[in-house]
């Protein structure tokens, strides 16, 4: 069942429609047919751009990208390639041991993004038309012993294999618009699961995160004084154990950096305008489950299963104008 908690709200305006089963295995079913029924929208029209491809196995970063063949080996080799107008497709199979950043593509201070140049970043599909392995993971173990995490000296940051360090980021979409990224899976990162920060028009589909030690996805517009951030997906992603915390490196850090760090929410909505939060699975969490905040509105949160959160498990911290319906 979802707790509903509005804390600090000048106004709002919510339907709220609550369904329960006797059994969340059969509600979630129900969920996932009627997301099914609802996912044949219309898309306006996108520029078809050049598509590259990037294998951890067989790939190599001599090469060129240009097909499955011709794979390149890393995540920021095949993200160079990429056209810096948007518009390219980016298809990725393996494990990889390092941070996806995705950053300065179709993007402008003052002119408006183009919609239409749409940078995709997808798994690979085999010939039965199901989805390969495409994993992003930060080198925490899975599994309940590896938390609370110490990072036993070890300072996370976006390259795994220097030094024997942790990922601290799984992906991130910074000053970039018209960006999808779908059909990935994120695990055990010593931070945050996927970040976003002054983007427009961003979609997020079909990922599934794991073993994550603060937030899921932090969906942030940037600074403090930086205008709000437009047009925002979260579908079909499955979310399970985050903001689990991490202990800091108690040997080396000053004393007020020492202990148990454990922040901000599951899926957190940062001032953005226009969003749609739908279909999503999100469970085990130290933390909120979905939290829309800092003014965020003009949004839908529905047809979500949130379960087994500490706190509340859809929080309206201080947004508005937002429809709230049919989650369990």
């Amino acid at each position: 069942m979802v707790t509903l908690k509005i804390g600090s709200i000048s106004y709002m305006r919510i339907w709220v429609c609550l369904v329960r089963a006797s059994f969340p295995s059969i509600s979630f079913l129900v969920l996932c047919i009627v997301g099914t029924a609802l996912s044949g929208e219309a898309h306006p029209a996108v520029v078809a751009g050049t598509t590259y491809y990037a294998d951890s196995e067989r790939g190599s970063d001599q090469n060129d990208g240009a097909s499955e063949d011709s794979a390149f080996r890393t995540l920021a080799r095949a993200v160079a390639a990429l056209n810096r107008s948007g518009g390219d497709t980016l298809v990725i199979r393996g494990v990889f041991r390092e941070t996806l950043q995705v950053t300065w593509i179709n993007w402008s201070k003052d002119a408006k993004p183009d919609p239409s140049r749409r940078t995709i970043v997808r798994c690979a599909i085999n010939a039965e038309g199901n989805p390969e392995h495409a994993v992003i993971d930060g080198g925490i173990p899975s599994g309940a012993a590896s938390f609370p995490f110490d990072c036993q000296g070890k300072q996370p940051g976006f390259g795994a294999d220097a030094d024997n360090r942790y990922l601290d980021r799984g992906i991130v979409i910074a000053q970039s618009n018209a960006v999808t990224i779908d059909g990935i899976t994120i695990r055990g990162i010593a931070g945050l699961g996927v970040l976003t920060w002054r983007c427009n028009n961003i979609v997020l589909r079909n990922l599934n995160v794991e073993w994550i030690s603060q937030s899921a996805l932090m969906l942030s517009h940037g600074r403090f004084d930086d205008p709000m951030v437009h047009d925002l997906t979260v579908e079909y992603c499955r979310i399970n154990q985050s903001n689990l915390g991490r202990w800091r490196d108690r040997e080396n850090a000053s004393p007020q950096m020492r202990g148990y760090d454990m922040r901000s929410e599951t899926v957190s909505l940062v001032r953005w305008n226009g969003f749609r939060v739908h279909h999503n699975h999100i469970s085990n969490s130290l933390m909120e489950g979905i939290d829309f905040k800092e003014g965020s509105c003009n949004g839908e949160i529905h047809h979500n299963l949130v379960e087994q959160c500490r706190s509340a498990g859809i929080y309206a911290n201080e947004g508005r104008d937002t429809r709230i319906y049919r989650n369990v």
